[in-house]
């Protein structure tokens, strides 16, 4: 027969195990919500339209230059590097590329 000890030893589940309050769990619900219609109106912004990139200078190849993008502020890169030819890139410190979809 178990002792009184043994049978003791379970206990119930708390309502939270994790230890957040049901503040702090709301507070993470609502981040999560917006953080996802911030995605979702970038993703309906982006389709079926086009849009322009801006580019700076950031290092010289034997053939190339190569830009990397400035995306808008709180916005995803489009492309990202960009190698350019020398002989049309030139001496330009940024450029500005518009992309379709279609």
């Amino acid at each position: 027969m178990p002792s009184g000890e043994e049978t003791n030893s379970i206990r119930p589940m708390s309502p939270n195990p994790v230890g957040a309050s049901p503040v702090d769990i709301q507070a993470r619900v609502d981040s999560i919500r917006q953080e996802n219609a911030r995605v979702a109106n970038q993703v309906e912004r982006a389709q079926g339209q086009s849009r322009s990139a801006r580019f700076i200078k950031r290092k010289e190849t034997p053939g190339c230059i190569v830009f990397s993008e400035q995306p808008e502020e709180g916005q995803p890169e489009i492309i990202g590097s960009l190698y350019v030819k020398r002989w049309f890139a030139g001496s330009a410190q940024t450029i500005t590329v518009t992309v379709s979809k279609g």
